[in-house]
Order: C-alpha cells, then sequence, then structure tokens
C-alpha cells in the first residue's frame, strides 16, 4: 500500500513538472507564435514522418524477435509487433516499466521461459541505449564547437563510459560472479536464484556474436530513422530549412534527456532540449517547440495504434 502511494505520488510530481515546463515554454515563446507556425504545417510530410515511425517498430520487432531466437523462441513478427505497439501504449499512458513488463510477460506466456524473455527485452533496449549513447558521442566530437556546455558534454560521457562498464561487467563471467557478491543481501534464495538465471539467459547472447551484431547494426538503423530521419522530416512539414547535420548533431542528444526520469515521459525536457539546441542554430523558439511537440504527437498516435491492440486483446 505504502509502495502504491509512493508510486502515485511520484507519478503526479512528474505531470506537475511537465506542467510546469510547459507553461513557462510557452510562455517563453508566445503562444500566438506557436500558433502561426503550426498552422502552416505540411500534412503530407507528416504523415511521411509517422510511415517512417511505424517501419522503426517493425525494425525494433524484427530485431528482438532475432534475440529471442537465440533462446529457440519462435514468436511470429506480426505477433511481435503488436506486443511492441501495446507497450508503447502502456509506457506513454503508465509508465516504461509497464510497458517493458507487458513484453516480457506476453512472450513468457507463450514460451513459458521467463528469463529468455526478460533477457531479450533487456537486450532490445539495451542494445537501442547504447546506439544512442555511441551516436552522442561521434556527435560531441563533430559538433563539439557548437555544443559549448561542458556540463551537457560530461554527462553524455558519464552515461557512455557508465553503461559501457556495465555491459563489460554483464558479459564477463569471472568478473560478474566476483561483483555478484552483493546479492547475499537478498535473504530469499528463490530471488538469487531467479536473478542468476536471468544473468545466465543474458550471457548466452556471447556465443552468438553474429546476432548481437546483426541486432547492434539495426538499433543505429533505428536511432538513425526515428530519432533523427523522423524529425528531419517533421522539421520540413514546417518549412524549416535546417541543414541536416544538426538533425544529427542533437536529436540523439536530446533523446538521451528525453530518457531522463524527471517529468512525465520526458514533457517539457523534451522541449526545453528542441529549444537549446536548435535555437543555437537559428531557429526560432516558437519553430523549436513546434517541431518537439509534432514529434510527440506522432509518437502519441502510434501509441493509440497499441490502445487499439489491446483493447481487443482484451
Amino acid at each position: 500500500m505504502i509502495r502504491m502511494r509512493k508510486g502515485l505520488l511520484l507519478r503526479v510530481l512528474r505531470i506537475v513538472i511537465s506542467a510546469l515546463l510547459i507553461a513557462f515554454l510557452l510562455h517563453k515563446v508566445g503562444l500566438v507564435d506557436l500558433r502561426h507556425t503550426v498552422s502552416s504545417v505540411n500534412i503530407g510530410y507528416l504523415v511521411t514522418a509517422l510511415m517512417l515511425f511505424l517501419v522503426g517498430v517493425f525494425i525494433s520487432s524484427y530485431k528482438w524477435q532475432m534475440l529471442l531466437s537465440v533462446h529457440r523462441i519462435d514468436v511470429g513478427l506480426v505477433t511481435l509487433v503488436s506486443f511492441y505497439f501495446v507497450s508503447m501504449f502502456l509506457r506513454n499512458f503508465l509508465s516504461t516499466i509497464g510497458g517493458e513488463a507487458y513484453k516480457i510477460y506476453s512472450v513468457s506466456r507463450l514460451s513459458k521461459n521467463t528469463p529468455a524473455s526478460i533477457a531479450s527485452v533487456f537486450l532490445e533496449r539495451g542494445s537501442g541505449l547504447l546506439a544512442l549513447l555511441t551516436i552522442s558521442i561521434l556527435t560531441l566530437l563533430i559538433g563539439y564547437g557548437i555544443i559549448v556546455d561542458r556540463g551537457i558534454i560530461v554527462l553524455i560521457i558519464c552515461l557512455f563510459v557508465g553503461y559501457v562498464c556495465a555491459l563489460f561487467v554483464i558479459f564477463n563471467k569471472r568478473l560478474f560472479k566476483s561483483l555478484s557478491g552483493i546479492l547475499t543481501i537478498l535473504r530469499s534464495t528463490k530471488l538469487r536464484n531467479k536473478f542468476a538465471e536471468m544473468h545466465r539467459a543474458i550471457y548466452l547472447y556471447k556465443d552468438d556474436k553474429r546476432c548481437l551484431i546483426k541486432v547492434v547494426v539495426l538499433s543505429f538503423v533505428y536511432q538513425i530513422l526515428s530519432v533523427v530521419i523522423v524529425v528531419y522530416v517533421v522539421s520540413q512539414s514546417l518549412h524549416l530549412n535546417i541543414p541536416v547535420i544538426y538533425f544529427f548533431l542533437f536529436c540523439p542528444l536530446i533523446g538521451i534527456f528525453e530518457m531522463l526520469p524527471i517529468s512525465l515521459n520526458g514533457i517539457g525536457i523534451r522541449e526545453g532540449a528542441f529549444l537549446f539546441f536548435f535555437t543555437r542554430v537559428g531557429v526560432s523558439g516558437a519553430e523549436a517547440i513546434s517541431m518537439s511537440l509534432l514529434v510527440y504527437a506522432i509518437a502519441m498516435a502510434t501509441s493509440l495504434m497499441g490502445g487499439v491492440v489491446y483493447a481487443f486483446r482484451k
């Protein structure tokens, strides 16, 4: 009961933070300018951006299918796509954990192999984060003169180094075993055994390097398509003439900030990041916020498709 209250309080706090951030940003750029910018939107480009976003969902689902095949779990691509849509709906309207938990539950129900289901979702999401952080590091090297804020640079480098170190520990059996002594604080032997099973399921991927390479490559394709190209197409819908290189520089960094668990689904943080970065290259505040809101609208439209699938499954 106490846990539920804490979770509810945290969610309410994030909603308040998002509302305050959006109110501040809208006041800063001006509602009149924002309305004028959005009113000129080209629907054709928006539909194209939505289609590209949907392609990204299929890429992620195919990547997930590859990871499951390592554990000899055969689930059809269409089924996984439907799971992915529903997880996006739950992620946007409940929480990120709720979305991932649904994916794990759905595959576990079919395969009767919970550790492998957890491992596949962990690697599917983890490979995407690795690609995003790697692109961010490369953009810092290329665009160091534009991104002059040292705090941002230090944060991205720390996240990248920390994540790579975590992966090294996970895929190094000897090192993981020596560090897993902290699990003795778990009094439940059952919990310790479940954790060990999950690690063995993740470690199994080390023996299939071809699969890992394909998954990482697909993760880069997904991030470039859904995080960079989609935003570029949205900018075209607003008739903005922004060199595409800036989208490769800024969008991965915005994606990192959007994942910070400060606001509800990154609302407010994402818009602030768009404003911070794109106004540095001649984009007005209203145009930057408009881009962010339209990108979020595309993500929400995709999520609602998952809501329809979920309703029919119920």
